[in-house]
């Protein structure tokens, strides 16, 4: 039958039922009296704090067991949780993360910045009234710009011939095409040109802005009525072969395409004479504005 022995050397040996295989308990060294435990029907009662209970042969393998389930966890890895001071629920935020490191890392203050270039559709980390969101570039270019959706521009500088008395369209374009019908476009244009006459003449010219909407013909949106007296810029008693600038123009208009179709400007200059000229510098500016 089962009994407990006590040997010479201050062991406990606990046999089994058939006395042929023991259970050791091997006593150390001991400096003072003292209890240890407290075996009841309630359970074992360790009774000293200063007291270790050292699993030796716990290596995530074999040793301490919980209702059965070996803790895998080393010592080292379980005193990570010494001095935390999160709630469960605060610790089930991370359920679920499929973040990596080098992604969690992003967002430590001491990475160094990147010249990714930025396009439509790229996201940004934005704190919204304390909630952290993720929302795209494309939104935060509407809120920086206020009213103004996009803006596009281009700019030329080729020698063209002016008929007298005919509106003659400039060799370039711009084109936007507006994000909804309610918009408006605001068009911008300043130039100068330098203009050389055959013989001696008054030289004056003017300039209107002229609208496309989807192919459909142009049609003066204003700025000017195509008509050079209404707004004359010139010079009188202008010797053959004499250069004289004319400007500097400067011609703004509002235009409402009502449309989403690529809408596109040209700047018409006309002469009261035939004139040869050649802009120095002109250049268009359009800009969407929120109807």
């Amino acid at each position: 039958m089962a009994e407990i022995r006590i040997n010479a050397t201050g062991g406990v040996k606990l046999y089994d039922a058939d006395d042929s295989h023991y259970a050791q308990i091997v006593a150390g060294t001991i400096t003072s009296n003292v209890d240890l435990l407290t075996l009841n029907s309630a359970g074992i009662t360790v009774l000293d704090g200063a007291i270790d209970f050292d699993i030796a042969s716990h290596d995530t393998s074999n040793g301490l067991k919980l209702g059965g389930t070996l803790v895998t966890a080393t010592a080292a890895e379980l005193n990570i949780m010494d001095g935390v001071t999160a709630t469960a629920a605060e610790l089930n935020i991370m359920d679920g993360v499929t973040a990596t490191a080098a992604e969690i890392n992003l967002i430590d203050g001491g990475t160094a910045r990147g010249t990714t270039a930025l396009a439509d559709g790229d996201g940004i980390l934005i704190n919204d009234g304390g909630t952290m969101r993720m929302t795209n570039v494309t939104t935060v270019k509407t809120y920086m710009t206020g009213e103004i959706l996009q803006v596009v521009s281009g700019s030329y500088a080729t020698a063209q011939t002016i008929s007298a008395g005919t509106n003659t369209a400039a060799g370039f374009s711009v084109a936007l095409t507006p994000s909804a019908t309610s918009s408006d476009i605001l068009i911008l244009w300043s130039g100068n040109q330098r203009a050389s006459v055959a013989s001696a003449t008054s030289v004056y010219a003017g300039t209107s802005i002229w609208g496309d909407i989807g192919g459909a013909g142009y049609n003066n949106l204003g700025g000017g009525s195509g008509d050079y007296q209404d707004y004359v810029h010139g010079f009188t008693g202008v010797d053959a072969g004499e250069r004289a600038i004319i400007g500097p123009f400067s011609r703004n208009t509002v235009w409402s395409p009502n449309t989403t179709s690529a809408c596109t400007v040209k700047i018409y200059h006309k002469g009261a004479s035939a004139i040869q000229y050649s802009a120095t510098k002109s250049e268009i500016v359009l800009l969407e504005i929120a109807g």
